[in-house]
């Protein structure tokens, strides 16, 4: 499934095969402010600081939309800008590489690599390459966050054929399923996956988190 917003944009073996023709980088430069023309347009209701990305000295916004793809997994989809055209053109880059793409195969994706591959770090200011690793980072964060959503989801769909009784013995003391939502999250630390003799119980506590959140 490639979604309809990834259109547009040059593909990453497109955009690898052009910068191995061109020799200079002044050339390089210009084609990757070209590439930056090529993003579709971020409405203006997506310019909220909830979708601007720490860490680059320019202001990038990424706006991330989840399609659910059954047992395959979510696919995510990008829009975004900056008011530098070199990083418009970075933000090309990265969505010719995740734009469309199954979370899974965003998560197993170097595109730091691919940065490298390019040459890009060695022409870049650092101000520059650190602000493609923030991008890069805020990406897969939201591949993760879609990965932990969709399996929640699937969890608290399996949950809800439990009986009331079971639904006391997984969420601890009292039915409270707020409470029970703080307190799985809590649990959700690398230590206390360590620690918990009981992982099936601990992920079925999880599956009842998810009925705090959706209602």
């Amino acid at each position: 499934m490639t979604a309809a917003s990834t259109d547009t944009l040059t593909t990453l073996d497109e955009i690898v095969d052009n910068f191995s023709l061109l020799e200079e980088w002044d050339d390089r430069y210009r084609y990757v402010i070209e590439l930056g023309r090529t993003l579709n347009p971020l409405p203006e209701r997506q310019r909220i600081d909830a979708n601007k990305v720490q860490g680059c000295a320019s202001q990038v916004w990424l706006a991330t939309t989840v399609h659910p793809d059954g047992q395959s997994g979510p696919i995510l989809t990008f829009i975004g800008d900056s008011d530098a055209h070199i990083v418009r053109g970075l933000i090309a880059i990265l969505f010719a590489m995740f734009s469309g793409k199954r979370a899974g195969d965003i998560l197993s994706t170097d595109a730091i690599a691919v940065f490298n591959r390019l040459g890009l770090r060695e022409h870049l200011t650092p101000q520059r390459s650190n602000g493609f690793r923030s991008m890069v980072e805020r990406i897969r964060m939201d591949a993760r966050a879609a990965l932990l959503a969709r399996h929640l989801l699937g969890c608290f769909r399996w949950s809800r054929s439990n009986p009331p009784k079971e639904r006391k013995r997984l969420l601890g003391p009292g039915d409270n399923l707020p409470g029970a939502f703080a307190r799985v999250i809590g649990e959700g630390n690398a230590r206390e996956r360590r620690d918990c003799a009981d992982q099936r119980l601990l992920a079925s506590r999880r599956r009842f988190a998810d009925d705090a959140v959706l209602g």
